[in-house]
């Protein structure tokens, strides 16, 4: 059963504790009360620090999952539309301490169900990250993606798992035939972790494959509306201990 409801994950009520275990989002205008057109404009603004940014992004995907929030931004004609983009989690986790993390994680166990009035208190130090890090994760960047690679159920037996090849990933990706929905999301999660920086897009064209627009960047939204709470499960783990290849 597809994770994503067809409106959007949470009301209003919900929507004002979610962002309350955002620490970036305090006193920000439209999360106390829940109002998306006030936080639009603020995110347009000029007072967004990066990490604000993605976390108003992040919100605003929760409350209405398939609108693009520039078109928004656009039509009211406010300056920054540039900033109301797509919610990147891959970019985020990069920017985020560990209170953002830690309230999307707790979001992506049960992204239907009403957040609790204050967050559980934090019980573990960065030294207790790395020690959950290297206990989940290989060492060794190409190891690692291959463990994570296999733990997506999609990918299960798919050319490039394991070992991890992302060039194989890309070949098939971007095949005439193409993947599944699921499959292709898993994929794309993969590769945007492997290479944030890479534009997938133009290496597939540029190795010649058929159909280069499949490997666009991850979108967690997106994937959401097709994948399962197993789907899911991996990318949760990945985000309570990130490793960066």
């Amino acid at each position: 059963m597809p994770l994503l409801p067809s409106t959007g994950f949470l009301d209003a009520a919900s929507m004002g504790r979610l962002t309350a275990q955002l620490p970036t989002l305090q006193d920000v205008p439209g999360t106390s009360p829940w109002d998306a057109e006030a936080l639009l404009q603020w995110l347009c603004g000029p007072a967004p620090s990066s990490g604000g940014a993605h976390a108003a992004r992040f919100v605003l995907g929760v409350w209405r999952p398939n609108i693009d929030w520039s078109l928004v931004a656009r039509a009211f004609t406010y300056v920054g539309v540039d900033r109301a983009g797509r919610f990147d989690l891959v970019a985020a986790c990069g920017t985020w301490d560990r209170e953002h993390v830690a309230c999307i994680s707790r979001w992506l166990e049960a992204p239907r169900q009403t957040p609790p009035t204050a967050p559980p208190a934090m019980g573990s130090d960065e030294e207790e990250d790395q020690r959950r890090r290297r206990a989940r994760w290989p060492s060794d960047g190409r190891e690692a993606m291959a463990a994570l690679a296999s733990s997506l159920p999609a990918l299960a037996g798919l050319t490039g798992v394991t070992p991890w090849d992302q060039e194989a990933v890309l070949t098939w990706l971007c095949s005439a035939e193409g993947p599944s929905g699921d499959v292709a999301h898993a994929a794309r999660f993969l590769l945007t972790l492997w290479n944030s920086r890479t534009e997938w897009r133009e290496a597939a064209g540029e190795m010649g494959l058929p159909v280069p627009g499949r490997a666009s960047r991850f979108d967690l939204f997106d994937a959401l509306q097709v994948w399962g709470t197993a789907d899911a499960k991996p990318v949760r783990a990945w985000v309570e201990a990130q490793f960066w290849p």
